[in-house]
């Protein structure tokens, strides 16, 4: 796109100093030509419209009275200046002719050259308003009475471009002819990598720019002509067209991408459509719709939706929309939605180059309504949640679920209304601390499944409510032993119960029961923890103390056996032999099924901190070194394997970074019976998995350069046309960090399962990243898997990324694996030209074939 920001916008403001100029006719006092060798000046209009003051500074300032002419000088470190309101200007020489009522700003020769006619000029006009970038030119002339003027070899900065017209003219104040102009995102004022010029240019400040023709030049060459060429070049956000890509694939054709619109109707939305062509597969139309108002809903939408000849040869019709949003609707009260919806599975696999979308298998879907009270402590929730399974289509969808919480606990017993019984002097009673907490949810859900693709789906529909109460009472024994006795209730009502019968076929099915039924399950127990710390001082180098702290804890709980007939959760029915089968008569309902048997178990788990004090001199630093857990339980009520197996865990926590995991079974595996078996193991427990993952990274040369504070999202509205941080439909490649000569990560994991030892399941692998600025200009990356186990490269990445100025280049290349094959794009560094790119794709394994 050429030319879509301003060109020379500030010659405008300079133009509006006309009234301050029209004031020389006033001076009249003199009769001949005179020297002045003061510094600055005033002069001030007797109009009433055109009362401002303009200040002009030079030494000397000359006024010839007889030619009515007024030259104000400057040097190169101390140039001619007008200033007027927020605007200046400055030039080697500045000339007012007061009967041709013209203004001409100009450089002088540099007399530190060789004295030659052709000295270059030095201190060329400038002209800046305040806060807004320079306009420069080689001369600039103003007529006051017709308010014309003309710019020669006028340039500017605005944005990331930069604005050239080799002769410019002003025929009104907001329109402008130029000649032979071009624009630039390039720095190299003289000869810029690329340009877009144009012969004949007519532009209208602040709206749009007609020129013919546009011709596109790489260096000096003419790569691109168009005949004709009709751009806005609004300020800020604005309506226009996209700029498609085009390019070539060898089993969809010629193909071009991301031509539409950009939609932008006020300060809190905007909207893209594009669409997509394929010679030989279709079309795909593509919607992004983004909006935002501060402290109260922002959010975005987007879609898709195409017909295109896939692998399999027919048209398939696929879409898939997504939708974000948040609504602050009271300070006490918010609603979110975070959607994603496919037509199938397929969608991003055919769609996509995108690693992140393709490996993709289910969407998630919420829409939240919270609501809470501060002064009670209460808050309420109603949540829509969605889950699709892209391989089978499996769909649950849970609405409404209506969810209540008092948010802080309330004390059976009541502390004094005026003091707390510590600030009295009142030793605070043990049952003071007797609270409980409620909370309550309702859930409906209704889902479809299948086993196997092309079958049936099998619908359900579950409903319930469930009370939820915590009984608590935490005590402190001793001042260092903290035992919390609990109890815990739920009730859970339902519409609908499993009913087993006896079919014709002397079969046993499962039906459904409508009526009302409640379950009521509960556990009680306790809590006991303590800690207890060790310190020695080794005093050896800068070490001065380690600290050693165990922390352990006790837990034990009581379950009843719900199967038993008393409670009713359970019931029997007698199979053709007339043999009694017991069944849970809630298996299906929306909280799960009902436990067996009793419970009485205990855990212990002990937590192990060590700590690490050095000393240089007067400072002493702290540092964590790694935690060491342990945990185990026993069930008293268990008929057989009462001990739980043995989970130990280690972890560092500074200079590096090592997880080591491992879970050890107290009984025997019977390879005859090929089972766990009950007995106990008398030596070393079994070892039944292992886990060990460490990673380390390291860089050399200078650090990260700074980045600035970015406003907040809700105080920002980004321009939609910049490049999108993430776009599901194409690849994420990010721009290579030169700035650091080097980096290098190293990843190894290791895991071991063996809980079935006669079939024990091994992984190792190793994911090295290595980055290196080969020259200044030239970063090469590489990313790797490789399975030291099986031998077999996983993952095997190269990218190569050069910096070309205002250009880059970067090539990606797969030598091995199902991605195998490359992908090379030269574009423009400006977010203002991201699509202005010569791209190649050749990826043998993917859908869209090679060449894509």
């Amino acid at each position: 796109m050429f030319i879509k920001k301003k060109i020379l916008f500030f010659i405008i403001i300079f133009f509006l100093t006309i009234p301050s100029f029209s004031s020389y006719s006033k001076i009249n006092k003199f009769d001949k030509t005179t020297k002045q060798e003061n510094l600055s000046d005033t002069v001030s209009s007797n109009k009433a419209e055109s009362d401002t003051i303009v200040k002009y500074y030079g030494s000397p300032i000359e006024y010839s009275l007889d030619k009515k002419i007024i030259y104000i000088y400057g040097t190169a470190s101390k140039p001619a200046k007008v200033i007027y309101k927020n605007m200046t200007l400055e030039a080697g020489k500045i000339t007012v002719l007061l009967d041709s009522s013209l203004i001409i700003a100009e450089g002088i020769p540099d007399t530190t050259s060789d004295g030659s006619d052709n000295n270059p000029l030095i201190a060329k006009p400038v002209f800046t308003q305040e806060g807004q970038e320079p306009f420069r030119g080689e001369i600039i002339i103003y007529n006051i009475k017709t308010r014309k003027g003309k710019v020669k070899e006028g340039r500017t900065k605005y944005e990331d471009g930069y604005y050239f017209g080799e002769n410019i003219t002003m025929v009104k104040e907001d329109i402008f002819q130029i000649r032979n102009g071009y624009f630039t995102t390039c720095d190299i004022e003289d000869y810029p990598h690329f340009r877009f010029k144009g012969g004949r240019m007519k532009m209208k400040i602040d709206d749009k720019v007609v020129t013919e023709p546009i011709i596109v030049y790489i260096g000096d060459i003419p790569v691109f002509y168009f005949p004709f060429g009709i751009m806005p070049i609004k300020r800020g956000r604005h309506s226009g067209l996209l700029f498609p890509t085009f390019g070539t694939s060898l089993n969809e054709g010629r193909f071009l991408r991301g031509l539409g619109y950009y939609f932008a109707p006020n300060d809190y939305m905007d909207a893209k459509f594009i669409i997509d062509f394929f010679e030989n597969t279709g079309f795909m139309f593509r919607g992004d719709t983004r909006y935002s108002k501060r402290y109260v809903l922002s959010g975005n939408i987007s879609g898709s939706i195409t017909r295109k000849n896939f692998i399999s040869g027919k048209q398939e019709r696929l879409w898939d929309l997504q939708i974000d949003h948040r609504h602050q609707i009271a300070p006490d009260m918010n609603f979110t939605i975070n959607g994603k919806f496919a037509s199938d599975g397929s969608f991003y696999k055919n769609t996509t180059l995108n690693r992140q979308y393709r490996s993709v298998r289910e969407l998630i879907s919420n829409a939240t309504l919270n609501k809470n009270w501060a002064k009670s402590k209460n808050s309420i929730s109603i949540n829509f949640r969605r889950r699709q399974d892209l391989e089978l289509g499996n769909i649950s969808e849970t609405f409404p679920q209506i969810s209540f919480n008092h948010t802080s606990p309330i004390y059976v017993f009541k502390r004094g209304e005026t003091a707390s019984p510590i600030s009295a002097g009142i030793k605070e009673r043990w049952y003071n601390t007797f609270n409980f907490r409620y909370n309550s949810v309702l859930i409906n859900r209704k889902s479809k499944r299948r086993n196997i693709k092309d079958e049936p789906f099998d619908v359900k529909v579950r409903s319930g409510i469930r009370h939820s109460f915590s009984f608590l009472a935490p005590q402190t024994i001793s001042k260092w032993l903290k035992l919390n006795p609990f109890l815990n209730y739920r009730e859970e009502w339902f519409i609908k119960t499993d009913k087993k019968i006896l079919d014709e076929n002397n079969k046993i099915i499962t039906t459904e029961e409508t009526g009302f039924a409640s379950r009521r399950i509960f556990n009680s127990g306790f809590t006991a923890n303590t800690k207890i710390y060790g310190i020695f001082a080794p005093n050896i180098g800068n070490i001065k103390a380690i600290r050693h702290t165990i922390a352990p804890s006790v837990s034990f709980s009581y379950q009843p056996d719900f199967s038993s007939e008393g409670f009713g959760y359970y019931d029997t029915v007698a199979d053709s032999l007339g043999v009694p089968h017991k069944y849970d008569r809630f298996s299906s309902s929306i909280f799960g099924g009902t436990s067996r048997g009793k419970s009485q178990s205990m855990s212990v788990n002990i937590q192990n901190l060590f700590q690490i004090k050095t000393s240089n001199g007067e400072s002493e630093s702290k540092y964590d070194l790694f935690n060491l857990n342990f945990s185990t339980g026993y069930n008293f009520a268990a008929e057989e394997f009462k001990f739980g197996n043995l989970r130990t865990s280690f972890r560092t926590l500074s200079f590096f970074d090592i997880d080591i995991s491992a879970v050890h079974s107290l009984y025997r595996f019977d390879e005859s019976q090929k089972k766990v078996v009950n007995r106990l193991i008398k030596g070393f427990p079994r070892l039944v998995s292992f886990q060990a993952v460490t990673s380390f990274s390291i860089t050399g040369g200078r650090e990260k350069p700074e980045v600035s504070a970015e406003l907040a999202p809700e105080e920002k509205f980004e321009d939609t046309t910049a490049e999108d941080k993430q776009d599901r439909f194409y690849e994420d490649r990010g721009t290579p960090l030169m700035h650091i000569p080097w980096n290098f990560s190293m990843g190894l994991r290791y895991s071991l399962n063996k809980y079935n030892p006669l079939n024990p399941s091994e992984t190792f692998s190793v994911t090295p990243k290595l980055g290196f600025n080969l020259t200044r200009n030239w970063k090469i990356n590489y990313n790797a898997e490789f399975n030291l186990i099986s031998k077999k490269l996983i993952i095997n990445d190269f990218t190569f990324y050069r910096d070309l100025h205002c250009w880059e280049m970067r090539f990606d290349w797969t030598p091995s694996g199902t991605r195998k094959g490359f992908f090379i794009i030269i574009r423009i560094k400006s977010p203002s030209f991201k699509d202005l790119k010569i791209e190649k794709k050749d990826y043998g394994g993917s859908v869209f074939g090679r060449g894509y």
